[in-house]
């Protein structure tokens, strides 16, 4: 089946629903992470508490669909296009967002976290502190003026 302009708005529609999914997983992972959980046990109740809607969301949107994937009679080769390629690729969406989200949220989220561990340790270096007597002498003339 050709990909033509209809399949490729079916494309972006697609990014959006794949999009709200990740978005909605994150911000409960984000929220139970926030309340102390560890970062892939959040991640793990964040998607066991969306999955209902959003396999509700992607399965309402499949059904809606479906009649174009089968479509027949005059422009059926236009919504047969469209209608083909957001069906399986909601159900590819579906399946990957549901599997990977969780994933790619705790890989960011420990990479993060490493990142700003070694960050944290670089500043905390002797050599980037002034020392006490350089510290007393740059207050000293502050205080004078005072």
């Amino acid at each position: 089946m050709p990909i033509d302009i209809l399949a490729q708005i079916g494309f972006v529609v697609l990014v959006g629903l794949a999009a709200k999914s990740a978005i909605l997983i994150v911000e409960f992972a984000r929220q139970k992470q926030e309340e102390g959980a560890a970062v892939g046990e959040a991640a793990v109740h964040a998607t066991r508490t969306r999955l209902r809607p959003i396999l509700m969301t992607s399965l309402a949107f499949i059904l809606g669909v479906a009649p174009l994937a089968v479509a027949t009679g005059a422009g059926a080769e236009m919504r047969q296009s469209l209608g083909t390629a957001v069906l399986f690729g909601m159900l590819g969406v579906t399946g990957f967002g549901l599997f990977f989200t969780p994933a790619f949220y705790t890989f960011i989220r420990k990479l993060g976290r490493r990142q700003n561990a070694e960050g944290l340790a670089e500043v905390s270096g002797t050599e980037h502190l002034p020392s006490a007597a350089q510290a007393q002498t740059s207050a000293t003339p502050a205080l004078m003026q005072g």
